[in-house]
């Protein structure tokens, strides 16, 4: 049978499950109405190790549908483990899963926004433990049917395009709640319970940082730094298009459009050589590509003519 859940009035009960509601309804309508909200998103600031972005990205939402799927489900599964284990607890439990789920996504593709690792995350916990009676009722077969069902959607609407979520949160969460749950437990689950977390946390945020530009999951090697380039060149930071478009060739050499963007950026900064060098590579392995080629022989001619007319 179903655990009643609490009453939203029973807020002042539950003050560590109410403080990460409130601000993250806060966050949410701040960000909709235009607010900055860069200093909280999940961004290559991570790669330097800014992990505490993990944590407020989960405090976003992108729509109503969101936001209240994650408040609701979070207000459920929170408010029995803060009155079950305390409130240190759960705070604990929430800064982990943010960490472990949020580092999972970034690694796999980039990084994403809400509380929904987390929610999967304590929903997995209170399943394992669901033999402790203080948590009798709260995951039932029904709950489960709506993770699993919900689960399925959005890696449907993501593929097709739909709507993109970041279903690596979700099962990165589910698996290390259920590897918490897991380490309550005694002998072998306990053994079992830390390797899970152990392994999964480790590689989630080893991905997501050090080992950012090797360990690729999702898209071809290079990809994602050439786009964070791109952003950058948009933008008129050549220093920071510099590094990344050389990222990009360094994991991908035969990436023509990273090699011919690194030549741009290059032609800005005056650095005429690596210019030269990065539009003849681009050109060698897509000689039929117009930009390429154009960009190439103008650069070569301009620098003859100044050649000559320095002589």
């Amino acid at each position: 049978m179903a655990r009643p859940t609490p009453q939203w009035t029973e807020f002042r009960h539950y003050p560590a499950t109410s403080v990460i509601w409130i601000l993250a309804v806060v966050a949410t309508l701040a960000w909709w109405g235009h607010a900055n909200v860069t200093p909280l998103l999940e961004t290559s600031a991570v790669e330097r190790g800014e992990l505490w972005r993990f944590i407020t990205s989960t405090l976003l939402h992108g729509n109503v549908l969101h936001l209240m799927f994650n408040v609701f489900w979070w207000w459920r599964f929170a408010t029995a483990i803060e009155q079950a284990r305390g409130r240190g607890f759960l705070l604990a439990l929430f800064v982990f899963l943010a960490i472990g789920s949020g580092a999972a996504q970034y690694a796999w593709s980039s990084g994403g926004i809400g509380l929904s690792g987390v929610v999967y995350g304590l929903m997995a916990y209170l399943f394992v433990a669901r033999n402790d009676l203080r948590f009798a009722g709260v995951v039932d077969r029904s709950t489960l049917q709506v993770f699993a069902v919900w689960f399925v959607i959005c890696i449907v609407t993501t593929t097709t395009g739909m709507m993109p979520v970041a279903n690596m949160a979700h099962a990165a969460g589910a698996v290390l709640g259920a590897g918490f749950g897991l380490c309550a437990a005694r002998g072998f689950r306990r053994l079992l319970g830390g390797s899970v977390l152990t392994s999964v946390t480790a590689l989630a945020v080893f991905g997501a940082t050090l080992g950012f530009p090797y360990l690729r999951f999702g898209g071809s090697p290079g990809q994602r730094e050439g786009m964070i380039g791109y952003a950058a060149l948009e933008r008129q930071d050549n220093e920071a298009a510099v590094r990344w478009f050389t990222k990009a060739t360094t994991l991908n050499p035969k990436d023509a459009w990273a090699w011919y963007s690194l030549g741009i950026v290059e032609q800005r900064l005056v650095h005429y050589p690596q210019a030269e060098n990065a539009y003849s590579r681009a050109h060698d392995l897509d000689p039929n590509d117009p930009d390429y080629r154009d960009a190439y022989f103008a650069l070569v001619n301009a620098r003859q003519k100044q050649s000559k007319n320095g002589m």
